[in-house]
């Protein structure tokens, strides 16, 4: 069954709060070290600027996710960019083709750091070959960026709290 969008903001799911044993330095230290597998932005003429990072080993989604995922993924919703010291390399307001390119060439650098940073917490992915993403939000809302963990759980920010959801069990 397909929903909209709209539908699927009027879905109420638990989203706990960060446990107290939990960290997000603790949650997201086996990413480091992970390839960039796959990166990608989505049709801009049905999503905007939603940028896709697939680390680790890829597999074959199924069913009506039947996309390559990775070990891990991140989720850029909203605006976002990536720096180096000398200032931004692109970003989602670049053209379509020059950020097709760009990305291309994110495939087999290594993430070599993650962090949260802002009052409205941002997520920044530091790169082995020098390039840091970082999501920007930039509309009236949190912060517009997922990750998704390799035990399947996933980080975000919602509500003025870090969130962490485990698997759905069925």
């Amino acid at each position: 069954m397909m929903i909209t969008v709209e539908q699927a903001h009027e879905i109420e799911i638990e989203r706990p709060v960060l446990a107290s044993g939990d960290s997000f330095t603790t949650l997201t230290r086996p990413l480091i070290g992970l390839q960039v597998a796959l990166a990608r932005q989505a049709s801009r003429q049905a999503y905007g600027s939603v940028l896709m990072l697939e680390l680790g080993r890829l597999t074959q989604g199924s069913g009506s996710r039947p996309y390559l995922r990775g070990e891990a993924s991140l989720v850029f919703e909203w605006s976002w960019r990536f720096e180096t010291d000398a200032g931004v390399a692109f970003g989602s307001s670049s053209s379509a083709p020059f950020v097709y390119a760009q990305l291309a060439e994110l495939r087999g650098q290594r993430m070599t750091g993650i962090r949260l940073e802002g009052r409205f917490p941002e997520l920044i992915l530091e790169l082995s070959g020098g390039l840091s993403a970082r999501s920007l939000a930039c509309v009236e809302s949190d912060p517009g960026w997922w990750l998704w963990l390799p035990d399947k759980s996933s980080l975000h920010w919602e509500n003025g709290a870090l969130r962490h959801e485990q698997p759905r069990t069925r």
